[in-house]
């Protein structure tokens, strides 16, 4: 073989050296995916829990609320057919889970109970903590307010339906007759301290 032959470069094709390749990208991505799936658990865990949480008080309040509106049905139906001890007790169950005009639907038919049984003073403690009750607000708020006003004129204590009228009047001057109210309720007050001063004695006077 001459020494020309021998350094000459084969003319057969030579298969590719495969050469170490580092994929910076793909590691860095493996990296960041095992940090991602650590992260939740450790920095977001509480709130990863808040959904559920959520979506168990509303499942929760919404049981509440059916059972306080089966409650204030069934003593409803107890009052129509007479069974009043039935329907205050169905009644005050509702009462502890109902809001808005609901709740003041439920202190006046609560009353109503007590009126029916004779016991006008009970019913008007219903309306005195109802009244007194932040639930107790909106467009029902006056008409609770109204028969507390009446109940206590029912007993003789005229006196304290005033304030009540005029916060009625505040709010809706055309609700029912309070207009008329207020001012018999104002001028019986008046009447009253006029007749409860004492009259002088003719005989100081002479």
């Amino acid at each position: 073989i001459s020494l020309q032959a021998a350094r000459s470069p084969s003319l057969e094709p030579s298969l590719p050296v495969e050469e170490e390749y580092f994929d910076l990208a793909s590691v860095m991505t493996e990296e960041l995916g095992c940090v991602e799936q650590v992260l939740p658990a450790a920095v977001l865990g509480k709130k990863a829990f808040a959904p559920n949480r959520a979506m168990s008080v509303s499942s929760e309040e919404l049981a509440r609320q059916q059972y306080s509106e089966s409650c204030f049905n069934m003593g409803m139906a107890h009052k129509e057919m007479g069974n009043l001890e039935k329907a205050i007790r169905e009644i005050e169950h509702a009462l502890a889970g109902i809001e808005g005009d609901r709740f003041s639907e439920a202190l006046i038919l609560l009353a109503t109970c007590y009126v029916e049984q004779g016991n006008v003073a009970d019913a008007i403690g219903v309306l005195e903590s109802g009244v007194a009750d932040v639930r107790c607000r909106g467009t029902a708020r006056p008409t609770v307010q109204y028969q507390l006003a009446s109940f206590y004129e029912q007993v003789g204590q005229r006196e304290k339906s005033i304030p009540l009228y005029q916060d009625i009047y505040g709010v809706d001057p055309r609700f029912k007759d309070v207009e008329t109210k207020m001012r018999e309720a104002i001028l019986y007050q008046k009447m009253h301290s006029v007749f409860s001063q004492p009259t002088p004695s003719v005989l100081g006077t002479l």
